[in-house]
């Protein structure tokens, strides 16, 4: 059995879903300070005549980030790079043979297995990172010492100077706007020379859409470990479902790479919450915390496993008690109450319950496979073996006793069908409950009928479109009709979205909708009064896309003058 898989191109080592998770725009934008141009000469030298290298670091140096720049220097140079797949027992030398350098992010956390033939066959062609301090549970793991089978090559900290780069490149990469400059040298004194807390403030950024600002500078504190803990205080704080929040994310930390299969995300939190709640709870509670939602938005998603992952180390560092932020006490009782043995058996039950009531009779093979090789991967065949075969004991569950929050519904929803054709399926069925509990509220209903939509854009279904409509017909609000109009332009109904359109944009101004009306409009072949909308609309949000499309109607003959 192979025990690596060829890189071809390296975009595959970048974004939420790469293999080493960094940002897209990592290679146009590393800083690369004289001690990292140092660092990488020299590990390159390493590399090229068969030595191993391992990266090391404090936490957040940017161990993995300096890892992606050495893996694109070699290949660069002409040789093969691959990665070394998780859950391979056994590491040989048939890689050396085909001249093939392998790489793995985080040494220590790779299975003892594999970790100990790397030593025993003395493999060589090998570049890996390692937290500095980690170095020594090697040794106790395995029984040899890495500095006698690596070279080392450490990572320090960055210069300011080099940090403020950083961040108005990233900022710049990721559309964020900087409203206040003093906001950067605030950011930067607090970063304490760690370009993942860098990382951290922009991929917050994004998630909450907004800009930089003074005030926001102000507010996250010094370090990695306190910032981590400010953001599960914010998403998290005094909210009912905190306890059982923190024990699902505890639990992540369990697992290899923190990775975990999105069911089984689901069901740890609910088996959680029976825990701490000395209740029982059906599966559906997982889609009603709002709790649970808000910090779900903060992990890294995996498409390709159907899974979550912490978005960084420190994550893990700061669930087992690393930090001393106003979520430090509350974390320090979950991590007394629930040991790892407990939270080993806590996420078997939940394993056990959602294969048996919700995976085994799934008809998305994907789906079951990924979270099956999820639970392989941490706890082997025959335990895997035992969950598919051995059904949990029979439990009385309580119905959900009310229609969750409405806005969580909405974003349940599309973070389902972002998931491709395994969320699609989760989210209808959410959808439907809501349509036949006869439920009267508006917000609920267009969330319900956003879900059809969504389904039958991407499938072309038009009976899904149809059956949205339905539903957005009798509803009077913004969002409502909003949706009704898109659902109307993807059946070809152009004049009633067009109707709606203008109605909407008269009493709301809303930019998005200018955008939609030009290109009814254009549908619809009313050419000059599409273009005034649209040259409209690029004035007042200088939309990238939008001034491509009318670039395109220059080329076309449409319009005389092209948008720049």
């Amino acid at each position: 059995m192979t025990y690596y898989v060829v890189i071809r191109d390296l975009n595959v080592l970048l974004g939420e879903e790469g293999i080493l998770r960094l940002p897209s725009y990592i290679f146009d934008n590393y800083i690369m300070d004289d001690a990292r141009r140092e660092a990488l000469e020299r590990a390159f030298r390493y590399v090229i005549s068969g030595e191993n290298v391992l990266i090391v670091g404090h936490p957040g140096t940017g161990k993995t980030a300096f890892m992606a720049i050495l893996l694109r220097r070699i290949i660069s140079s002409g040789y093969q790079v691959a990665y070394i797949l998780e859950g391979a027992s056994s590491i040989s030398r048939e890689h050396e043979e085909l001249g093939i350098i392998l790489f793995y992010d985080d040494l220590p956390l790779m299975n003892t297995s594999a970790l100990s033939s790397i030593f025993r066959n003395n493999v060589r062609n090998i570049v890996a990172t390692a937290r500095i301090e980690e170095l020594r549970f090697i040794v106790d793991r395995v029984g040899f010492d890495p500095y006698e089978y690596f070279k080392i090559v450490e990572i320090s900290p960055m210069a300011p100077r080099h940090l403020r780069e950083m961040l108005l490149r990233y900022a710049d990469a990721e559309g964020i706007h900087i409203v206040d400059r003093n906001a950067i040298d605030v950011v930067i004194s607090k970063a304490n020379g760690l370009p993942v807390y860098i990382w951290q403030v922009i991929r917050e950024l994004r998630i909450r859409g907004e800009p930089l600002t003074l005030s926001f500078a102000n507010t996250i504190p010094r370090g990695m470990y306190d910032y981590v803990d400010n953001i599960l205080w914010r998403a998290i704080g005094n909210s009912e479902d905190r306890y059982e929040t923190l024990l699902t994310l505890l639990c992540m930390t369990d697992f290899v790479k923190y990775l975990v299969n999105q069911d089984l995300y689901n069901a740890i939190f609910v088996t959680a919450k029976e825990k701490i709640r000395k209740q029982k709870f059906s599966m559906e509670e997982a889609l009603y915390s709002d709790t649970l939602d808000r910090i779900s938005r903060y992990l890294a998603r995996d498409r390709q496993t159907l899974s979550f992952k912490l978005p960084h180390d420190s994550w893990a560092d700061v669930l087992r008690g690393a930090s001393s932020g106003p979520m430090s006490a509350e974390i320090s009782k979950v991590n007394m109450l629930f040991p790892k043995s407990k939270r080993r058996e806590l996420i078997i039950e939940a394993a056990r319950r959602v294969w048996h009531e919700v995976l085994r009779l799934a008809e998305d093979a994907k789906r079951r496979n990924s979270f099956l090789e999820n639970i392989r991967l941490n706890f082997g065949d025959n335990l895997t073996k035992d969950i598919i075969e051995k059904p949990p004991e029979k439990r009385e569950v309580l119905p959900a006793q009310t229609i969750p929050s409405q806005s969580l519904i909405l974003r349940q929803l599309r973070d389902y069908l972002r998931l491709g054709d395994a969320g699609v399926d989760l989210a209808l069925k959410l959808a439907e409950g809501i349509i036949e509990s006869g439920v009267d509220d508006p917000t609920a209903l267009n969330a319900a009928a956003a879900a059809f939509l969504m389904k039958g854009i991407r499938t072309k279904d038009s009976s899904m479109i149809k059956k949205a409509i339905n539903v957005l017909s009798k509803l009077n609000t913004f969002d409502a009709k909003y949706n009704l109009a898109i659902a109307y332009y993807h059946i070809g109904r152009f004049e009633d979205a067009e109707k709606i359109f203008r109605e909407l944009y008269e009493r709301h101004k809303e930019e998005e909708i200018l955008f939609n009306l030009g290109v009814t409009l254009l549908r619809l072949g009313k050419f000059n009064d599409a273009i005034r909308t649209l040259e409209t609309y690029v004035k007042l949000t200088s939309d990238p896309n939008a001034i491509r499309l009318l670039n395109r109607l220059k080329k076309l003959g449409i319009i005389e003058t092209s948008v720049s």
